[in-house]
């Protein structure tokens, strides 16, 4: 608390009046999404639809806290929550650290404690979009029905605390120990707890909370480490480091995201297919279809990124030999590539035989339909990729399938 001529200044309340600006931007640019969710699931927010809705999203939350679950859903259920809930943090780590503001604050006599306080707080309030589905395993019943022990609230616990802790690991500084303490309560949670239950989930807890006491100490010189990471993707040919530095470190909120929303997808799909299959006697292709569709609109959003990228270093860019063939090709790849670890997924958790050929094919069509939308650079391209997404898919599932 700073006083200055009876006025009082809570560091507190600066750094949430930021947040409170920034987070609104945050929604306002993500507002075309709730919009086709909106469309796709009409009559969702009344009654048991909104309850089907709910349970859906919150699978892999759900999956996690099961100790039965089996161990490769259990890890791509928890990978699915991490990177979704990575990607918020990271899309809002300009609120959650103060912004450029925070570089004034620094000039002003609040203590380190307050600091810490008010980043703790920042990064809470940051999931206000995800505590619903973070507490989905308090607030609904387990998948099987089955009476819930403690060792399931346990888990539910300690994949949150991970979790918060991995967004902290991501957005503010914290020295190499309490990383690797982090790896090691990861790796206990995930792979020992099926079988040593009660002494895994202890030792987890243990890991977790050491990490997250040597959150606050001063960070040591392991930036180093960072920079050979980088390097080494430096080393690649130019596309490939091109495509590896935009992915994964100038649009790196943007490649959770959507990466985290195709996995989400999937495990719920995986835990649901029994349903499905009951909705069109046995046959799981046009669902999978949709799916498909989903994931092609999600994926086809990293060509945006990729032109927007472009468009900032123009001027280098047009000193060199590349035409728009050269970058459709390389932009096309990149996704197809992304499309296909997914497809590889796919088939290791979904039961039975697929036409897992047929699908990564129909997806590759509309990657390529939709790329001329996508780099338009048009304020209406993300509905009106959607829209051209769902007519090939009707014309698709009516005419092909």
């Amino acid at each position: 608390m700073v006083h200055d001529q009876g006025q009082s200044f809570s560091l507190l309340r600066i750094r949430f009046r930021w947040f409170i600006l920034k987070a609104g931007e945050f929604i306002k640019r993500n507002q075309t999404g709730i919009l086709i969710v909106l469309f796709l699931l009409p009559g969702v927010a009344v009654g048991e639809n909104l309850l089907i809705f709910y349970r859906f999203l919150a699978t892999p939350f759900l999956q996690v806290a099961e100790v039965e679950t089996a161990m490769l859903t259990r890890i791509l259920s928890w990978l699915s929550v991490l990177v979704i809930c990575l990607s918020s943090a990271k899309s809002q780590s300009q609120a959650i650290q103060g912004g450029t503001f925070a570089t004034y604050l620094q000039s002003m006599p609040f203590k380190r404690s307050q600091w810490l306080q008010s980043d703790i707080l920042m990064l809470l309030v940051s999931n206000h979009l995800l505590w619903v589905l973070l507490m989905s395993p308090v607030l609904l019943p387990d998948l099987h029905g089955n009476a819930r022990s403690w060792l399931y609230f346990a888990n539910a616990g300690i994949s949150i605390v991970s979790v918060l802790i991995a967004q902290w690991l991501m957005v503010f500084s914290a020295p190499l120990k309490a990383k690797l303490l982090w790896l090691a309560g990861v790796m206990s949670f995930l792979l020992l707890t099926r079988w040593f239950q009660a002494a895994a989930t202890l030792t987890a807890v243990a890991l977790f909370v050491i990490a997250a006491s040597t959150l606050f100490q001063p960070r040591d010189d392991d930036k180093t480490l960072l920079g050979q990471h980088w390097n080494l993707f430096n080393r690649l040919p130019f596309w490939p480091s091109y495509y590896v530095q935009i992915l994964f470190k100038t649009a790196l909120a943007s490649s959770l995201m959507r990466l985290g929303l195709c996995v989400l997808i999937l495990m719920a799909f995986v835990q649901f297919s029994g349903h499905l299959l009951s909705l069109n006697d046995g046959d799981l292709h046009p669902f999978l279809l949709v799916m498909t569709a989903l994931w092609a609109f999600w994926l086809s959003g990293l060509y945006v990124q990729f032109q927007d990228t472009r468009m900032a270093y123009q001027e280098v860019l047009q000193t060199l030999p590349f035409h728009k063939l050269y970058w459709f090709i390389k932009d096309y790849v990149t996704v197809a590539i992304l499309g296909s670890g997914l497809y590889a997924l796919c088939r290791l958790v979904l039961p039975g035989e697929m036409a897992v050929l047929q699908l990564l094919g129909f997806q590759l069509i509309l990657l390529l339909a939709v790329y001329p939308l996508r780099i338009s650079g048009a304020g209406h391209q993300p509905f009106t990729s959607f829209m051209v997404v769902l007519l090939l898919t009707v014309i698709w599932i009516t005419f092909v399938s």
